[in-house]
């Protein structure tokens, strides 16, 4: 799909969720009773991208926190009037274009290295799955935000060893959250690529767009997708009590 629809789907899926239809004007302002997996300490949810913006807060706090972010400044939000209040995830949502989707899967080495599909259902692939976990720091991992809670798995395998790891899952559709760890000695050799060039086909097959999302002050993550291809296209903050 062009730019223009991806980005009328994405602005659409997040209304849905809050049982909205799309608005006359880009401020959507949802009620509580609709926010759905709302946690007891949360009090507002905010949604932005450059056509949309969808806010869900407690009647408590809305004047200050609407006037915030009707003045586009969530992400500099004063928390100083709210009570031991904190802004408890601030992401950021990237995705590729249809020209981005078409330059990586013309990318010249994708066929370089053996690349392969594991599932955690199998034994085996899981073991390789633990393995290639557990030999990558702590560091890398929370830079590549990578969980073995996904649901499809594709390696690169050099030599014989793994090389580098993508996990996938679908947590709403028909988006299809992704997370890329490479490891350090195989890094510049096109792994990340090659690796995002199998999931763009197979998510061609489930019929499903591809989601990046990372913390807004993971710095490493974010350099990572950008250089991938992948543009910043909203950000989903969540503020919330400071519980004791």
């Amino acid at each position: 799909m062009d730019e223009k629809t991806l980005y009328q789907v994405i602005d659409q899926s997040w209304l849905q969720r809050f049982d909205m239809t799309y608005p006359s004007e880009p401020f959507v302002l949802a009620p509580v009773s609709v926010w759905r997996n709302k946690d007891e300490e949360d009090i507002a949810f905010i949604y932005q991208s450059s056509t949309l913006t969808l806010l869900c807060v407690e009647a408590a706090f809305q004047d200050e926190i609407e006037t915030a972010v009707r003045a586009q400044e969530p992400s500099l939000l004063s928390l100083s009037a709210l009570v031991d209040a904190e802004l408890a995830i601030n992401d950021r949502d990237y995705y590729l274009s249809e020209s981005q989707r078409f330059s990586i899967c013309l990318y010249p080495d994708r066929e370089k290295y053996q690349v392969v599909e594991w599932e955690l259902s199998n034994s085996e692939h899981r073991a390789n799955i633990e393995a290639f976990i557990s030999n990558a720091s702590e560091d890398d991992i929370h830079k590549a935000d990578f969980d073995i809670d996904s649901e499809y798995f594709y390696a690169v395998i050099i030599n014989g060893e793994t090389a580098g790891m993508l996990a996938s899952y679908c947590g709403f559709e028909p988006f299809e959250a992704l997370s890329i760890l490479v490891q350090p000695k195989y890094r510049g050799l096109g792994v990340g690529k090659i690796l995002l060039s199998s999931l763009i086909k197979a998510t061609e097959k489930r019929q499903r767009v591809i989601r990046y999302r990372t913390n807004a002050d993971n710095i490493a993550s974010i350099k990572l997708c950008e250089s991938l291809g992948f543009t910043c296209h909203s950000c989903i903050q969540i503020i919330s009590r400071v519980m004791e």
